[in-house]
């Protein structure tokens, strides 16, 4: 809604200077995070509020007049970024969000103590899924038992190293792994240490 309402409130604002500056703002903040290639919440901050203010402007009324082609202008921004934003809604409404895992914002590869179970989001590269896990069970046996997007594609028994599993996905991009890890003979939860290497 802000981003269909923004442009037309950086038009209607009953002060075109300060409106001017936002938009020159927005612009700029924009064009630096395309070229980034990266639009996480750190790039999108410095913007974000602005935005705000342009749809605040239309719900707020006492607008100024402004001529034809910059609603017509502002229709067509406002049309520009909802076709950008409403075909991800969909991807955005079915994502799962990580949980039993705490990544460090270190570079890859990615390392988290889990605490039996635990799901998070992996990148698929070259059509394969690979992961680590070591479990910390004073050297007994451990069955882990791995789901990829809700499917169950291992479940095996291993002993205290560090244990690599590799699996074949058709999905590009992000898979979501569940990962449960008990012991293999009284099936209690074991805290084990996950790698992911991307």
């Amino acid at each position: 809604m802000v981003l269909a309402l923004a442009p037309f409130g950086l038009v209607l604002c009953q002060k075109p200077d300060r409106a001017m500056f936002l938009t020159a703002w927005v612009v700029v903040c924009f064009g630096l995070t395309v070229v980034s290639g990266f639009g996480g919440p750190r790039l999108r901050a410095p913007f974000e509020p602005h935005l705000m203010v342009g749809a605040a402007v239309v719900l707020a009324s006492g607008w100024r007049r402004p001529r034809a082609y910059a609603l017509w202008g502002a229709a067509v921004v406002s049309i520009g970024l909802l076709s950008a934003v409403v075909p991800q809604l969909g991807r955005s409404f079915a994502a799962k969000g990580d949980y039993g895992v705490d990544w460090p914002l270190d570079p890859p590869p990615k390392r988290s103590v889990m605490e039996g179970k635990a799901g998070f989001n992996v990148l698929a590269s070259d059509g394969f899924i690979e992961l680590a896990v070591r479990p910390r069970n004073d050297g007994r046996p451990t069955r882990v038992s791995v789901v990829l997007d809700g499917e169950l594609v291992g479940n095996e028994v291993v002993d205290a190293t560090e244990h690599w599993f590799r699996y074949p996905t058709e999905k590009a991009g992000l898979v979501y792994v569940e990962l449960v890890s008990q012991d293999a003979e009284v099936g209690t939860p074991v805290r084990a240490l996950i790698v992911v290497p991307r």
